[in-house]
């Protein structure tokens, strides 16, 4: 993949092989035996190109849908979404009695998506008519993980009700949304078209 990060460690130490490497795309070449701080500082350097283009991705993510929800403008996911990807997209409604209550559910969520390791996958938060939708583009076997790192933030708040569904593809999630949105039925728990699954994640305590 030309996303790949290639690094390479070899016992070559001709200036020929790093050349043709470094001409390649390889971020760095190292001699062995490589030294604990060549070895964390090529890794350092990884990390930061994952973490930067992951950015790019996911704030175009959030552009698309923020546009989509409020304006209604579509474009071909295929522009959006890396080539040979297959995400699901869950869309998570989450309601609260309080904005001051939404806006740190919304805070939290923000940062632990954000800060989550694998970087493998996108959100995109919006606030709309008092209730947060939050959507994720995440690979189907994090599924589960990517899951329980909302549930568990949703879980460190009283007074929020969320229900998730999930989709399998961008603009059936966007347009379920849409709709909830146009006819103001945000957070109801009835069936809706088209959800693979309807989940209640948390509970009002009310």
């Amino acid at each position: 993949s030309p996303q790949t990060i290639c690094i390479i460690l070899s016992g070559f130490g001709e200036f020929k092989y790093a050349q043709t490497a470094l001409k390649h795309g390889a971020l760095d070449y190292l001699l062995k035996p490589a030294s604990p701080a060549e070895l964390s500082n090529v890794l350092t350097k990884a990390r930061q190109i994952i973490h930067e283009r992951w950015t790019r991705g996911n704030e175009q993510f959030h552009a698309y849908v923020s546009v989509f929800l409020n304006q209604k403008q579509e474009k071909s996911e295929t522009a959006l979404l890396p080539a040979g990807k297959k995400d699901i997209f869950e869309l998570y409604i989450i309601t609260a009695v309080g904005r001051q209550i939404l806006e740190s559910c919304r805070q939290r969520l923000k940062n632990a998506l954000s800060s989550w390791s694998l970087h493998d996958g996108y959100f995109a938060l919006t606030t709309l008519d008092d209730s947060i939708f939050l959507l994720t583009a995440i690979p189907s076997k994090l599924k589960n993980s990517h899951r329980y790192l909302v549930k568990e933030q949703l879980n460190s708040q009283d007074c929020l009700m969320s229900i998730v569904c999930t989709y399998p593809t961008l603009t059936a999630a966007l347009h379920r949304a849409l709709n909830l949105k146009k006819f103001r039925l945000i957070g109801a728990c009835a069936p809706i078209q088209g959800c693979i699954k309807l989940q209640t994640v948390t509970g009002c305590p009310w």
